[in-house]
């Protein structure tokens, strides 16, 4: 392919040097007309001889280009333009000359081939082979050793040390190995470094292929005053090239980014052609000290050389697994069959376990969601309550699953031109810690609940019994069921041990091949309750249900254990019909739940109840010879199979004793779990929890580190959860900031209430209304109130609406830059999935994080510190440094000014007012701040406002704040809530043109905002009854009904029953006589 471009090359360049004048002067001759008379008409003959002339001049230049780019190429030197030409002719003659050059240097690519080309990457064993469904077992050791004995592909890979340089126009293979290397005829040196990489604009390099201008190539380093001795210690001084920055060099010569600030201090005292006096910029030619410290390998060098269970060779015997191992812990009263040590050790880690049929994601596949995990910087900030990390993740977890449900409830009650209540300050910490724990478990918890709900229906189904649970062990990749006994195991996609007592799931299999969805079916082991994590990081969960668990040790870890257990069951999905009794012990919990959880100060009366319902549950099942949890899957009684759970110290009480006896006696028939500290010899499990969290259960030689809620982080929780429960709204507070405009405005971009005159109000000065038809004509044509016509479209005078327009003269200069292609500023969309686009260098990997970080600094009204920024992304002051120096670079320089549009924190506009140096992007474009100033401006307009209200509208693309980083954005939770207060504003927004287009009779427009809100905000009402009323304008009387059953009437929140209608909605229904009932 090279030899024929290269002859195709030559070929064209000699048609174009011969050709043309072997023609003219053939056929035309001399070029120049004679007795030409410019008064006179042209010729035939004359005409052709001008043309003829211009043909001799466009050739010349041609080969004046050719002359050129071969002068260039021989000199080495970078020809940007040749004067007196037309760009095409040095674009044809650059393209031939590099073809006959990239011919005379192929044939050494070639013959390198298998040198140059990149080795091989080892290919996956095959994946283990398991039992069929039909055999109901399989053997995951077995299946271990087939895994790691598999045979694996050897790769040798010799290091070579290279720097990057950006390939600029007029440059070649040879320009550039003379430039960096020193000797032009070491261009095979880069052309193999480079050979079948990717450039950064989506082509290959093939050894000799023409560069392009922007590419990135890899050039190997040159041995200059930058040694490396044999400890692997950098010594000596850097010098600075074009396109160098602090913390590359740092990255580059010592492995660490962040180790910039070191290098920068120690370089500020060389003798510098150029004084250094600031890390964001440096020059060309001056020097960076590199002080001697071991260079740390990045971080793929580490993961390729070391061995792993995909790569290893079959030399390379692998045990330690890629995910943590679940391991059945050793038989005892958690089992009722004899030991067979070297079968129930399974690890089904190791064993990589898959579903019997299910092929196994490729490395690839895998690669791509770690390196996608490893971008979204998933470390827990430090001030994460220590209770809700490790294995207490899940209760977070459950927790956040809670507070959303609540959430979603204080909305639906919440009155337009309203906002839901404010978290109290002293519950903020609380509410952080919550959602940026669980944002990382709250699927894994819905996924426990949804797949032992399925595995119930399945056996049900089959008319099996349930299974003797014992424990879950929750790995990244796999549910592990530890069993007390065997059973009939399900049908695939479960993975069976050969004893029967360990059946696994893929967490990434389809839940529908689990077993079906089916609404309202009780959770066959309500009384699962997470105890702690292993060494490899897996989560223990018990099946407390017929079990008297007694814990020792230390008596506030144990105390701190009993208040987990008792918050989980409280706040847990598959609890919802539990009752827990407390004796002394974790009253902070009770506002968690107080359907849920009692306290007693005295046990014997309530010890007598749950006697009396244990005795009772054994007698209901008595008619059925099943245990409580089939029952619970067959739903075979008119009555559900409730669970109670009770909490004590140890006392001396008889109707305990009698309890713990019972609960012993028949297993799998109280629905009863008895938890008892310090009750030493008076349970079947006895648990010891040391100081250090150290919990272990002798009998079944676990280890693990304990759960535990603290008095304090229980009572925060609780108070939190508590306070969600309450349904009233709340004003929406104003909006802070200097700009003009924002001095009239709440944060949901509303009028302020002091610029505000009711409907009803006559005024001597001239005033307007969004809405200025009478008030019946709205309550007539739409799902509206007297009250919310009173609080989004209030009468606004002359006078303020001219106040507002010049306080922000630019709005509609902002909003077309907003969806223009051409715009370089920077554009952050914050209503609906988060995402932002920039014109400055592309990020090389971390966009969530800088695009969070982008997201703190427009929000901040008054810019961010150093220290403000490292306490909201929890980083370190020299790490923030870094990054806003990379953010600097990504968003690009202002074309207008010439500056960057992140500008140095000594010089924003906030660092004047503060006194203090503050980051802060003065010419940022974002959409909430765009959607207020509409909204603003349109409510001062009158009936002309409602364009701008339109325009707010169309900036909404879903949920506000949604698809946020996990682990992160808890700075967003801090102060006034500005999600909630968009959420709020969108819907009151499109509630405004839903009721004007419905009065106008434009129904189409009307179903379009409402469709708006309803994404937005689906645990509204206001916009679900605004599109039922468009709906019925149109005739779709069906599905207006449905919607209001499904959506409003009959909604559930939380797995619940339905709730209580809102006053509101109720108001609405009634008022219009809207008949609902099903059909079909």
């Amino acid at each position: 392919m090279r030899l024929f471009k290269a002859v195709a090359a030559a070929a064209a360049l000699l048609a174009v040097a011969i050709a043309p004048p072997v023609l003219l002067v053939f056929y035309v001759g001399n070029p120049i007309p004679d007795g030409l008379n410019l008064s006179a008409q042209l010729s035939d003959e004359a005409l052709i001889k001008l043309i003829s002339l211009v043909v001799w001049v466009l050739w010349a230049q041609t080969m004046w280009c050719v002359v050129a780019e071969v002068s260039s190429a021989v000199r080495s030197t970078n020809l940007t333009r040749v004067s007196g030409t037309f760009g095409i002719q040095q674009q044809f003659a650059r393209a031939a000359i590099g073809a006959i050059i990239a011919a005379s240097i192929s044939m050494p690519i070639l013959m390198q081939g298998a040198a140059v080309a990149s080795p091989d990457l080892p290919r996956p064993a095959p994946a283990a082979t398991y039992a069929s469904a039909e055999s109901k077992s399989v053997s995951p050791s077995a299946a271990t050793s087939a895994s790691v004995d598999a045979t694996r592909s050897d790769r040798a890979n010799t290091s070579v040390s290279t720097m990057t340089i950006e390939v600029r126009r007029g440059d070649s293979l040879w320009s550039i190995a003379e430039k960096h290397l020193g000797n032009g005829e070491r261009w095979d040196d880069i052309a193999a470094v480079n050979e079948g990489h990717v450039m950064n604009d989506g082509s290959t390099f093939h050894g000799a292929d023409i560069i392009r201008a922007g590419w990135h190539l890899s050039v190997p380093e040159e041995d200059g005053n930058q040694v490396t001795d044999t400890s692997g210690t950098v010594q000596g001084d850097y010098a600075v090239k074009p396109g160098d920055t602090m913390s590359g060099i740092a990255l580059e010569q010592t492995g660490d980014a962040t180790a910039w600030p070191d290098l920068y201090e120690a370089s500020q005292k060389l003798k510098q052609p150029v004084p250094m006096t600031d890390p964001d910029l440096i020059y060309p030619g001056q020097l960076v000290d590199l002080p001697d410290h071991p260079m740390q390998e990045p971080a793929s060098h580490q993961d390729a050389a070391a061995p792993s269970p995909d790569t290893a060779s079959s030399d390379q015997r692998v045990d330690s697994p890629t995910a943590p191992e679940p391991t059945a812990p050793e038989p005892s009263l958690l089992s009722e069959q004899p030991a067979q040590p070297a079968e129930i050790r399974t690890e089904v880690g190791r064993a990589k376990v898959l579903a019997p049929q299910q092929e196994a994601r490729s490395p690839q596949e895998i690669s791509q969601v770690e390196v996608a995990a490893g971008e979204t910087d998933n470390s827990q900030p430090s001030w994460v309550i220590a209770g809700l990390t490790g294995a207490g993740a899940l209760l977070a977890g459950s927790m956040l699953l809670a507070l959303r449900s609540r959430r979603a409830v204080q909305h639906r009650n919440r009155r337009p031109g309203r906002t839901i209540a404010a978290t109290d300050p002293d519950s903020v910490l609380f509410e952080k810690s919550i959602t940026v724990a669980g944002a990382t478990t709250f699927t894994t918890v819905e996924l426990v609940d949804s797949v032992l709900i399925r595995l119930a229906a399945t056996l049900s189904k089959t008319n099996e019994r349930m299974p003797a649970l014992a424990a879950i062990e929750v790995t990244p990749a796999v549910l592990a069921l530890h069993l007390r006994r065997t059973s009939n195991p399900p049908e695939a996609p479960w993975v069976i041990s050969d004893d029967g007592l360990l059946w696994v799931l893929d967490r990434a299999v389809d839940l529908d091949d689990v077993g079906p969805h089916e609404l309202d079916s009780p959770a066959p082991w309500p009384l699962l309750v997470t105890i702690g994590h292993d060494d490899s990081g897996s989560a223990w969960m018990l099946n407390a249900e017929d079990l008297t668990v007694t814990v020792t040790g230390d008596p506030a870890a144990t105390s701190d254990f009993a208040r987990f257990i008792a918050a989980e069951v409280a706040c847990n999905p598959w609890s919802r019909h539990t009752a827990v009794d407390l004796f002394g012990i974790a009253e902070q919990i009770v506002p968690m739940s107080p359907d849920r959880i009692h306290t007693h100060l005295t046990a014997s009366r309530a010890v007598q109840e749950t006697v009396a319902d244990a005795v009772r549950n054994i007698d209901r099942l008595a008619d059925y010879e099943i245990d409580t949890p089939t029952a619970r899957a067959r739903q075979t009684d008119p009555d559900l199979w409730p669970s109670r759970l009770v909490i004590t110290h140890e006392q001396q009480n008889d109707e305990l004793a009698q309890l713990t006896k019972l609960v012993g006696r028949h297993q799998g028939s109280t629905a009863t779990g008895v938890i008892i500290l310090g009750g030493h010899g008076m349970g079947s499990v006895e648990t010891r929890i040391d100081g250090d969290r150290t919990l272990t259960i002798p009998l079944v030689n676990l280890a693990l580190t304990a759960v535990g809620l603290t008095p304090d982080e229980a009572h925060g929780c609780a108070a939190l959860l508590g306070q969600a429960n309450q349904t009233d709204d709340a004003r929406i507070p104003d909006l802070p900031g200097e700009q003009p405009w924002q001095a009239m405005a709440t944060t949901a971009g509303s009028l302020r209430d002091e610029y505000r005159i009711s409907r009803a109000s006559n005024t001597l000065e001239p005033s307007a209304s969004l809405l200025e038809e009478p008030d019946d004509s709205y309550v007539a044509a739409a799902a509206t109130t007297l009250d919310d016509l009173e609080a989004l479209a209030p009468k606004v005078t002359g006078a303020v609406n001219a106040r507002v327009v010049d306080a922000d003269p630019d709005l509609d200069k902002d909003f077309a830059a907003w969806s223009a292609e051409s715009t370089a500023r920077p554009r952050l969309r914050l209503l609906g999935p988060v995402s932002a686009r920039t014109s400055g260098a592309a990020l090389t990997g971390r966009r969530p994080f800088y695009t969070e970080l982008f997201a703190y600094l427009a929000t901040r009204p008054y810019g961010a510190t150093t220290e403000e920024v490292a306490a909201a992304l929890n980083i370190s002051a020299k790490r923030v440094r870094i990054d806003i120096h990379n953010l600097r670079r990504w968003f690009g320089t202002n074309p207008s000014t010439g500056h960057k549009y992140l500008p140095d924190a000594r010089y924003s506009p906030s660092a004047h007012d503060r006194d203090t140096g503050a980051y802060e992007i003065p010419d940022a474009l974002v959409d909430i701040d765009l959607f207020r100033r509409l909204r603003l401006r349109g409510e001062t307009r009158g009936a002309s406002g409602i364009e701008d209200l339109t325009r707010a509208l169309t900036l909404v693309e879903g949920r506000p704040f949604d698809r946020l980083r996990p682990s992160g954005w808890g700075w967003l939770l801090e102060g006034d809530r500005m999600d909630h207060h968009l959420t709020c504003a969108i819907v009151d927004v499109a509630h405004v043109l839903v009721t004007q287009h419905l009065q106008e009779g434009n129904s189409d427009l009307a179903r379009s905002a409402a469709t708006i809100a309803v994404r937005a905000a689906p645990e509204e009402d206001t916009p679900r009854l605004d599109l039922a009323a468009v709906l019925r304008s149109q005739g779709a009387l069906s599905e207006s009904e449905r919607i209001l059953l499904d959506g409003v009437c009959e909604r559930r929140e939380g797995g619940d029953a339905p709730i209580d209608l809102p006053e509101r909605s109720r108001q609405i229904i009634d008022s219009r006589s809207w008949r609902l009932h099903r059909t079909g």
